[in-house]
């Protein structure tokens, strides 16, 4: 059957009853509304928008702002859809329920979105359990699959413009929610997929978003150059004062090991002219074990230009020559 103007002003009187919690008279009116729901199942013609935003509207009575039980108008809906009393108003009496469960129960339950899930599998062309799902999948944080969703809602039916907007904006969140995770390259996608979404449409508005967006994008991918570069450098600082405190810790390790030696030698029974040589053949192997901690943590790029490596070499010649005429 066609679509009535009766369907939308005979809903938008229910509305109008329970907003002024007139409960009784509403749910009268509202069984006498879906039992002569004659609509047929969807179809962009035979589903205007300006009704199913008037749902829309009926299913937001229910939300935690407004406060109003929706169990009665619930039960009524099930007793009838058990009863199997339509046939060609089904799928639109199963869009007014899935409106008011989605907005009625705590989204983190998961009831809402076994229904959802249930009615997408049931009616997979149907754009609006599609759109339903995607409002819940955002609000749990499944931003990928809220935006898959919401554009697969809006490929179906591209020439709705609650579609088109949802999509948008589902993207735009998504990018906002990325680049506060400074995800750039995911973000710079969701940029792609919303130039996409308004391509075939003369958009100013949601263009100027996008070149806005693209600005604050831009303006990350800066700030994040430059703390990479602020990290690289403390990197290098950190490291090159590493390596100087290590580097004093073998200078003072080489001269606490000198003195204790020379502690024991001096007591020792030994003659002054060998506690002399012993302290002088230990100053050069504790000479060279500093100088060598100090090349291990401060590599020279060129080991012939380095003075350290000349002092390396002389304390070896050094002790060589030591040994022999010390032996």
């Amino acid at each position: 059957m066609p679509y009535k103007p009766e369907y939308l002003t005979n809903l938008n009187n229910v509305i109008q009853l329970v907003a002024q919690s007139k409960i009784s008279e509403a749910l009268a009116d509202f069984e006498n509304y879906f039992s002569g729901l004659d609509i047929g199942p969807y179809s962009i013609m035979g589903w205007p928008p300006v009704w199913r935003r008037e749902v829309y509207d009926f299913g937001r009575l229910f939300d935690k702002d407004h406060n109003n039980d929706a169990g009665q108008f619930i039960q009524k809906i099930n007793e009838a859809l058990e009863a199997k009393k339509f046939e060609n108003g089904a799928e639109a009496i199963q869009f007014i329920r899935s409106e008011i469960i989605w907005n009625y129960f705590p989204l983190e339950e998961g009831y809402s979105s076994n229904i959802l899930k249930s009615l997408i599998k049931q009616y997979p062309g149907n754009p609006e359990f599609r759109q339903s799902y995607s409002h819940f999948l955002e609000s749990s944080g499944n931003y990928t699959l809220s935006v898959e969703e919401s554009c697969l809602a809006f490929k179906i039916e591209p020439s709705n413009d609650d579609f088109y907007a949802n999509c948008f904006n589902k993207c735009k969140h998504y990018f906002d929610v990325l680049l506060s995770k400074g995800k750039l390259k995911e973000a710079d996608n969701m940029i792609k997929k919303m130039q996409e979404i308004v391509k075939k449409r003369k958009d100013v508005a949601f263009n100027n978003v996008i070149v806005s967006l693209k600005d604050r994008l831009g303006d990350h991918k800066i700030i994040s150059e430059r703390i990479e570069g602020i990290k690289e450098i403390a990197k290098d600082a950190v490291e090159k004062e590493r390596g100087r405190i290590i580097e004093i810790m073998g200078f003072f390790v080489a001269i606490l090991g000198f003195v204790f030696i020379n502690i024991n030698l001096a007591t020792s029974s030994l003659e002054f002219k060998e506690i002399l040589l012993l302290m002088l053949g230990m100053g050069i192997v504790l000479s060279f074990f500093a100088t060598l901690i100090s090349i291990l943590f401060h590599e020279p790029e060129k080991f012939i230009k380095d003075p350290r490596f000349w002092l390396l070499a002389s304390l070896i010649i050094t002790f060589i020559i030591f040994t022999e005429c010390y032996r």
